[in-house]
């Protein structure tokens, strides 16, 4: 049998209490949404009353939570994936929304250090032939910030590595595009840096 998903916090709960919700997700630490999920999963069994919604008694939840996990009905047609996922789907279409779903979420985030202005300036900085950890230095970033950023957001990445290619010392240079051209030649160029450190895309 699989663990609770609220084992975690099962002294949060007080067995005297009636829950909603939203007091649900306060005693918890959990989002309303997830609350709203396990529910639907049949891992929180309770009754709904029309304009109230859910209702628990606390010795309800704790009896759930010593009972451990449901098997949920995955029914397709009736939940979004990204319910489903939650519920503990991993289909490929689940998987693939749980993905989309976390970009979106990786870009709001990025976007708040590190907005689209910002990656303009960087880029333009970088293409005239400053490198990449003095442009980002300019403007109050540091370069693991720069290709933590390219790593997620594949378009800003593409714009970085065309920008990047100015900085390539001498391709005529038989080393370029190589580890060597990039600790002989100190080149910094898309090319080389790519093929010292591959990981950094």
């Amino acid at each position: 049998m699989l663990p609770h998903p609220l084992s975690s916090v099962r002294n949060r709960i007080d067995s005297d209490a009636d829950y909603t919700v939203k007091t649900l997700a306060s005693a918890t630490g959990y989002s309303r949404s997830h609350i709203k999920t396990l529910a639907l999963a049949g891992d929180l069994p309770g009754t709904t009353r029309p304009g109230v919604g859910y209702r628990w008694a606390g010795k309800d939840v704790l009896d759930a939570i010593n009972e451990g996990a449901a098997n949920p009905d995955f029914d397709h047609d009736k939940y979004a994936p990204s319910s489903l996922w939650r519920m503990g789907c991993r289909c490929s279409d689940c998987a693939n929304e749980h993905l989309a779903d976390l970009r979106k979420w990786r870009r709001e985030i990025s976007q708040r250090d590190f907005p689209e202005p910002l990656q303009k300036r960087l880029l333009a900085l970088v293409g005239a032939g400053t490198s990449v950890k003095e442009a980002a230095e300019l403007l109050g970033l540091t370069s693991v910030r720069v290709y933590a950023e390219a790593r997620v957001d594949e378009e800003f990445g593409a714009l970085l590595d065309k920008a990047a290619e100015a900085l390539c010392v001498d391709a005529a240079d038989h080393r370029c595009g190589t580890p060597t051209g990039y600790r002989r030649l100190a080149c910094r160029g898309t090319a080389c840096r790519l093929a010292h450190s591959p990981v950094t895309r």
